[in-house]
């Protein structure tokens, strides 16, 4: 039994085997490349699982060229920020100076140092040609100020000659005459009337223009502002019908205190409210205010003196001449004071100013700083 079932099955294997490998061989005869796809799939599974161990490996160096790429890039980055911050630095501070002084400039500033800025760059060419700018519009303004003084002497001149030959020529008129009037009573009380006071005038002009040319002497001391100002107020009390209107800030004696010579500010305060009360020949009014101002451009606290009248005022040709000595636009005056006036206020570091046109009147206005930075200590 067991033998008929061993020839059974090794018949049914030998049939099977019989149909198969007609089959496969003839799959083999049609499609010769299936092997080589198989070995080629095998390799390329190898490789896949050799990558697939070395991938690790690979991220990491990966990574490290990631991280070292990035450091290099924050390093060029940031030197190259640096290098651009430098170079608009280098460029953009000179220029900043030259736009500085040329507005300086154009405000009217004249005391302006050369630019250091001078090196082959297009900015340095620039800040040369500005220090080039600067030399020549010194230089025209040295030439200025002497052709100024030349003509201010010239006109000083003229005036002190006209202002001496009259009192000269009447003098001399007296001195032609004194042979042969002395006998007479009343030209000889002319005579000692007129002669004197000629003399004396002609000694005033003389002393003026000395006080005009020496360097003025100022004792600097503590003060206050707004007692000197009431101080000189009664002198002008009875000064015809001119009514004198005092306008003046509040605030207790310390806030107007001032660093000043005393007597120097009574004469200029005394000049102005004088000259206000001649020109309206008795009559009219002055309004003199006092007050604290802070001034910008030199950082500075002062006090304002405004001295307005309602006089007949000045042309343009008078008020530009005001200033200048021994010039003058009323009758007997010497043309000194007002130049007295600027010089003493000037010494102190202040400022007078003048203001008017004909029929509207005429304002002074006085500044003082409450601190003289010429002084450096004051009782």
């Amino acid at each position: 039994m067991i033998r008929k079932v061993y020839h059974f099955c090794q018949g049914s294997i030998r049939n099977k085997l019989m149909v198969v490998l007609p089959v496969i061989t003839a799959l083999f005869l049609l499609f010769p490349n299936v092997l080589s796809i198989f070995a080629l799939r095998m390799q390329l599974t190898e490789h896949l699982q050799k990558m697939g161990e070395a991938l690790p490996e690979i991220q990491n160096a990966l990574l490290t060229q990631t991280i070292t790429l990035i450091l290099i890039s924050i390093l060029g980055i940031g030197s190259m920020v640096i290098l651009i911050i430098i170079m608009a630095y280098s460029v953009t501070e000179p220029i900043a100076t030259l736009a500085k002084d040329t507005e300086q400039m154009a405000q009217g500033k004249r005391d302006l140092k050369p630019l250091p800025h001078e090196g082959p760059d297009e900015v340095g060419t620039l800040a040369k040609s500005i220090n080039h700018f600067i030399a020549h519009i010194d230089k025209m303004e040295q030439e200025k100020s002497k052709d100024a003084a030349l003509i201010a002497i010239g006109r000083m001149s003229a005036e002190l000659a006209h202002e001496i030959r009259n009192p000269l020529g009447g003098i001399d008129l007296f001195c032609q005459l004194f042979e042969e009037k002395w006998q007479e009573e009343k030209f000889r009380n002319t005579f000692v009337r007129t002669v004197p006071r000629e003399l004396d005038r002609i000694k005033n002009l003389v002393n003026g223009l000395l006080e005009v040319a020496r360097p003025v002497n100022l004792q600097f001391r503590t003060v206050n502002a707004k007692k000197l100002l009431l101080q000189v107020l009664p002198d002008f009390k009875n000064g015809g019908s001119v009514k004198l209107n005092v306008d003046l800030d509040e605030g207790d004696d310390v806030s107007w205190e001032i660093v000043a010579d005393e007597y120097a500010l009574v004469r200029v305060f005394k000049n102005i409210i004088q000259n206000a009360v001649q020109a309206m020949h008795g009559a009219g009014s002055l309004t003199i205010s006092l007050k604290k101002i802070y001034d910008e451009q030199d950082n500075t606290d002062r006090v304002e003196l405004v001295f307005k009248d309602t006089g007949p005022g000045m042309d343009e040709k008078t008020l530009e001449r005001i200033f200048e000595p021994f010039f003058t636009g009323k009758q007997g005056g010497t043309g000194l004071g007002l130049a007295i006036c600027k010089k003493i206020v000037d010494g102190h570091n202040g400022a007078i100013t003048v203001d008017s046109k004909l029929g509207q009147g005429t304002t002074f206005y006085v500044e003082l700083p409450v601190r003289n930075p010429n002084v450096v200590n004051a009782s």
